[in-house]
């Protein structure tokens, strides 16, 4: 080994806070999840640290039995409005390249917290149950840490609990649509109830009457400006067909754009650029900031959106 490599110290490649920047685009995704109480609760305060004390007892971040890397939640901020802020992490190798003075590149493998394996998550408490926010990486990072916070929640319903994910309608994903303009440029469509996309017919198999299924078709469009084209308009308006994903571009300032997709099952991935993150807020306030503007742009009954939840603070 060389002299200067055993002296060299990683210590040596730490940087000052400002010099350390997110990817170009950061992808942030959220989903959205409620638990509703039959028997209403009275206390709210001491609901909300009874869920983040079980939080803490049964899934805090720490070393798992039978497995190498440290998992769970972490990060707990003290917040008003019986909001309950945190973050579940899973541990990862990483591997680090450097070079030590000596003009070679050395190796280290070191656990990490990867944004990918990482989810930031709002809980705010109300009598009438939960609701919970994530902002994450993985999709599997996310219901993971989404199954672990709704056991500590529905551990404290009395009398009875529906956890449901609230998705957006046939009439909301359409509006969205509309909203973007012709800056979409991906649109998932699902045949619904159409006879153009899918046709369903009673057979008799075996001698027992079946439904059987003829043709199904999915229409998966892609391009630029995709809504400006007659065959595209032609396929939204079809009658009985829905939209089950959309992608398109926010504009947000002179020549920011972020790309947006949504799903119908509730689901909003941004792509979010650097540019956009100030030196007082995180990645994630950028995407709760961005969520709002989907959710509010949906026309008739809403569901309640993160800015009607969390009351700002002055």
């Amino acid at each position: 080994m060389n002299e200067n490599h055993r002296e060299f110290s990683l210590d040596n490649l730490k940087v000052k806070e400002e010099e350390v920047y997110p990817p170009a685009n950061f992808p942030v995704s959220i989903a959205v999840c409620e638990t509703e109480f039959v028997e209403t609760v009275d206390d709210i305060a001491s609901l909300k640290k009874r869920i983040e004390n079980r939080l803490i007892e049964r899934y805090s971040y720490g070393k798992i039995e039978g497995r190498r890397f440290r998992e769970g939640f972490l990060q707990f901020e003290d917040s008003s409005n019986n909001t309950i802020e945190c973050f579940f992490a899973k541990e990862t190798p990483t591997k680090i390249n450097y070079e030590a003075d000596d003009l070679k590149i050395h190796t280290e493998r070191m656990r990490l917290l990867n944004p990918s394996y990482s989810v930031r998550m709002k809980i705010a408490v109300n009598k009438e149950g939960a609701r919970v926010i994530l902002y994450g990486g993985s999709d599997s990072i996310i219901a993971k840490a989404m199954n672990q916070v709704n056991y500590c929640i529905r551990h404290h319903a009395k009398g009875g609990h529906r956890t449901v994910m609230p998705s957006f309608s046939r009439q909301d994903m359409n509006t969205i649509l509309k909203n973007f303009g012709l800056t979409v440029e991906y649109i998932w469509i699902h045949p619904g109830e159409s006879k153009k996309f899918i046709k369903i017919v009673k057979k008799k198999v075996k001698g027992e009457v079946k439904e059987v299924t003829e043709y199904i078709v999915h229409a998966k469009l892609r391009g630029y400006r995709i809504t400006g084209s007659p065959i595209t308009i032609g396929l939204v308006e079809e009658s009985g067909v829905y939209l089950r994903e959309i992608q398109g571009r926010l504009h947000i300032a002179p020549k920011i754009n972020v790309t947006a997709r949504v799903s119908a099952e509730g689901r909003v991935l941004f792509y979010i650029p650097e540019s956009l993150v100030g030196r007082e807020e995180t990645i994630y306030d950028v995407a709760e900031r961005l969520y709002k503007r989907i959710i509010t742009q949906r026309e008739g009954p809403k569901q309640t959106t993160m800015g009607e939840y969390f009351v700002e603070e002055n």
